[in-house]
């Protein structure tokens, strides 16, 4: 199977693309990749627009936030506006697929 991921938005610390083969969403942040079907993705978004699951956490290296993750020992640590900056590119990425739905219902696209 060959895996064609169309870039939907992206930053200079990443990118959100999508996979129709696999149906997946890649999130590519810093030193991160998150694949996440499409209610993982949706899920991930409102985690980060509610701040669920994020706590301060000020580090010496600029991190002010860490979001602990189901493996142990194992955490995801941002600045403020890193999640800004994520969260930007998923709120992009949704809208674009959305708008695309939209199209291909009327015959537009």
């Amino acid at each position: 199977m060959s895996h064609h991921t169309k870039t939907l938005s992206e930053c200079p610390n990443g990118y959100v693309g999508y996979c129709e083969c696999c149906a997946r969403y890649n999130v590519s942040f810093n030193n991160s990749l998150f694949i996440f079907s499409e209610n993982e993705f949706e899920g991930f978004k409102q985690l980060l627009t509610e701040r669920v699951g994020l706590n301060p956490f000020y580090t010496t290296h600029g991190k002010e936030v860490i979001a602990q993750t189901p493996m142990k020992n194992y955490y995801l640590v941002f600045a403020e506006t890193e999640i800004q900056q994520l969260l930007d590119m998923m709120i992009e990425a949704s809208l674009i697929v959305e708008t695309n739905q939209i199209l291909a219902r009327t015959g537009c696209q």
